[in-house]
């Protein structure tokens, strides 16, 4: 197996190796498939990438596994049966093969003299989803081929148990670098649009790989949001200029959203959060109980699909947004469409990397731009906000079609 040296590989076998337990024996299977930009996050499917794997125990050389199909390793969330005949038939030793996970992935640098170590924190059956455990790689051991494998196995074990309450947490390796802060940019669309075909075709793309260094986010693809929102102006004190929402659920609470701003642009304030009960009963008192001055702008009904993706590179994810948001009322009402980019969160384990929030925007912006000229969708950038929409829709012109940008 002397041919795997120079190959990024995975690494399968019982689940308890996540969790501090003792695996006497794994697959190592080569993976073909190698990005530049994969230095926080490696995504894959997990498919036999080349003719042969290796059977690997604590002791003793490494058996070679001939691989009959380069098709998928997994079916319904188990390793197939061609693959657990071949380990049944070279060891006794193998615990419940057919319930086998991947556990790391592991690559080498380019001379080969160091391996850089990811832990699986996410499976869904046939993708699996690999986090950097370290910042550091591991230098090779300077032996042979199957010693640096157990030393790599060693370490990913001992560095996926210590990051465990991070890693393990369903929410842990999720983090928002810039707290009650909103980084957006905009397109304003001039016509009516399928608002859907933006978003799948947004995400068709990214997942064929046409946005270099960008997957789909993996568990959280594509969302659709329809929500009635009723919005006031906030007035004062001046540092909290900008606009309050509320929205309601179904299951009772209120959403309540709150964005501070004294122009409407790129980096603006913003807040988040649910109630069970506004105090006093009303909007006006939950503003009263903040401190708030403001004045009620009326009610839209914002009407939103999504497509996530995630940085190979950093771990940042980005929602684009397709949205209309059109003011409640009888007849014809003022309506607004746009497509956004925002900065969602961030999943990572290695220390946090601001830095490259904007530049990764900026290019997931240019890449949506594309998409909407390749449809065929007039469009425009811009920073016009929801605010700016619904003070322009109580107008007496809003209706004539020259202050509000209705489609």
């Amino acid at each position: 197996m002397h041919d795997l040296m120079g190959s990024p590989f995975f690494i399968i076998g019982n689940s308890r190796a996540l969790h501090g337990g003792k695996v006497a024996t794994y697959l190592v299977v080569p993976d073909d498939r190698r990005a530049a930009d994969e230095t926080n996050n490696v995504r894959r499917r997990l498919t036999a990438g080349a003719p042969a794997c290796a059977l690997l125990s604590e002791q003793g050389p490494p058996r070679t596994l001939v691989l009959d199909s380069q098709g998928d390793l997994y079916e319904n969330s188990r390793l197939v049966k061609w693959v657990r005949d071949l380990v049944a038939a070279c060891t006794t030793d193998a615990e419940d093969v057919e319930n086998w996970i991947p556990l790391f992935y592991v690559r080498p640098s380019e001379g080969g003299k160091t391996y850089s170590l990811f832990g699986q924190v996410r499976f869904n059956g046939q993708d699996a989803l690999f986090l950097r455990l370290a910042e550091e790689e591991t230098e090779s051991a300077g032996g042979s081929w199957d010693d640096d494998v157990r030393t790599l196995f060693s370490r990913a074990c001992r560095l996926q148990d210590a990051g465990a309450r991070a890693l393990g947490n369903p929410r842990g390796t999720y983090r928002r670098l810039l707290p009650d802060r909103e980084l957006e940019t905009k397109y304003q669309l001039l016509a009516p649009v399928d608002l859907w075909g933006i978003t799948s075709e947004c995400h068709a793309r990214v997942a064929r790989g046409k946005l270099d260094g960008f997957t789909v986010e993996f568990g959280d693809e594509l969302k659709r949001f329809d929500a009635l929102n009723t919005m006031y102006e906030i007035t004062g004190p001046p540092e909290h200029r900008g606009y309050m929402s509320f929205s309601p659920t179904a299951a009772g609470p209120w959403i309540i959203k709150k964005k501070w701003f004294t122009s409407d642009g790129y980096d603006r304030g913003e807040r988040i959060w649910r109630t069970d009960e506004l105090a006093a009963g009303t909007f006006e008192g939950e503003l009263n109980e903040l401190g708030l001055d403001g004045r009620r702008l009326g009610a839209f009904r914002r009407v939103s699909y999504e497509a996530h993706l995630e940085s190979g590179r950093t771990g940042h994810v980005y929602t684009i947004v397709a949205d209309e948001s059109r003011v409640e009322g009888d007849g014809e009402q003022p309506t607004l469409r746009q497509c956004e980019v925002e900065y969602v969160h961030t999943r990572s384990y290695l220390p946090p990397n601001e830095e490259s929030i904007t530049p990764e925007l900026e290019r997931v912006t240019e890449f949506l731009g594309g998409v909407l000229t390749d449809l065929g969708i007039r469009h425009e950038s811009t920073f016009y906000s929801k605010l700016s929409f619904m003070r322009d829709a109580t107008r007496p012109s809003a209706l004539d079609g020259v202050t509000v940008p209705s489609c």
